[in-house]
């Protein structure tokens, strides 16, 4: 593994040029490596800049550990498509700096070296379900990753950082995706009529609303699918096949608005009024309630339990 914490950035691009020591993830890849020179040849004071802001964190040797190629991000487009080169390195510094003001506990949950367990509830009929919170999957979609399994069968996967904006901090997604392309729809429609109607992705999001709210993050901004990472030019034909989520659907069925290129959510969903259901859906709604406060509550337990 590259260190990083006694390295300083001339050292470390010797590493990279000459493969010096073990390598992990993509930096095992030659094409990676010479990528990440070139890039940084092309704008050396971003580059520099960014290396050293990333020295200074804390446990950054333990950060890379969980992302590896966490110095080449600043060269390709993150969470959104499009931006600047100053403009992610003050995402993904300023992500690193807000968890790391957190109580010591909390960053056991939010610097996760591993899988970290929030959740755990059974559905209608006695499906295991469970909600794990782990370093980001997906790397230019976010530092964290919030996982919805069922009966072990990954459903949801909700991709975010904490970044810094005018009003302090807020939460941006980056992804949403459901289950994986070897998983079929009969899996997901299990999981929603196990959880009352509940869609998957529509129980991951309240997760981070919960998440958001016990870390005083009041403001979530979401990508839509015209602004995905993927819709950059460098992606759009490679990534074709892949890339056919409607995301503007969803954030709309949450109360989410436009908001330039994005999406501005709220950190309540706002829910429906007994009065306004017809009698023979107030059963239904009453237990998918239910469920989003046993596990807002059991996230708040969690939380103060870590404090």
């Amino acid at each position: 593994m590259i260190l990083m914490k006694n390295t300083s950035y001339l050292s470390f691009f010797n590493q990279i040029l000459l493969a010096r020591g073990p390598l992990h993830s993509k930096w095992k890849n030659k094409k990676f490596r010479l990528m990440y020179l070139l890039r940084s040849m092309i704008s050396p004071v971003s580059s520099i800049r960014y290396y050293q802001e990333l020295h200074s964190l804390k446990s950054i040797d333990k950060i890379l550990e969980m992302q590896p190629t966490l110095p080449a991000k600043i060269h390709r487009p993150y969470l959104h498509k499009g931006g600047l080169a100053w403009n992610r390195r003050k995402n993904i510094i300023g992500h690193y700096r807000f968890v790391q003001s957190l109580p010591v506990k909390h960053q056991a949950l939010l610097l996760p070296d591993r899988d970290v367990l929030l959740v755990h509830f059974t559905g209608k009929n006695g499906e295991d379900f469970d909600i794990h919170c782990s370093s980001g999957g997906f790397d230019r979609e976010g530092e964290l990753m919030l996982s919805l399994s069922f009966n072990n069968t990954p459903v949801a996967r909700l991709s975010f950082s904490v970044i810094p904006s005018k009003k302090g901090h807020c939460a941006f997604i980056g992804g949403l995706q459901g289950a994986p392309k070897n998983i079929g729809p009969d899996i997901i429609r299990d999981a929603t009529k196990a959880c009352y109607g509940l869609f998957p992705k529509r129980i991951v999001f309240e997760v981070l609303c919960s998440l958001m709210r016990c870390c005083d993050i009041t403001n979530i901004l979401a990508v839509s699918e015209q602004s995905h990472v993927f819709r950059q030019w460098r992606y759009r034909y490679k990534k074709r096949k892949y890339f056919v989520a409607l995301y503007s659907d969803f954030w709309e069925s949450v109360a989410g608005r436009p908001y330039g290129n994005w999406y501005k959510l709220p950190i309540y969903v706002e829910r429906k009024s007994f009065n306004e259901l017809a009698s023979k859906k107030r059963a239904e709604y009453r237990r998918r309630y239910d469920l989003l406060d046993h596990i807002n509550e059991e996230i708040m337990i969690l939380l103060q339990n870590q404090m």
